[in-house]
């Protein structure tokens, strides 16, 4: 079994994660890739929110 860990803060988590995800899964023969979400970027205290791009401002997160 071929499997992929797909790690990041996902914050939020968007379609642009899953198609990357898929594309790792076609490209490399893979029969799954897991997520393993960290803290949001900012819980950890790191992330800049001037830099953000809100969903009501054209963001596309997964619903």
């Amino acid at each position: 079994m071929r499997v992929a860990l797909f790690g990041g803060s996902f914050d939020p988590p968007h379609h642009g994660h899953l198609a990357i995800a898929t594309a790792a899964a076609d490209a490399f023969a893979l029969d799954s890739v897991f997520f393993s979400c960290g803290p949001a970027a900012s819980e950890a205290g790191w992330h800049d929110n001037s830099i953000r791009r809100p969903a009501r401002d054209g963001g596309a997160g997964v619903s």
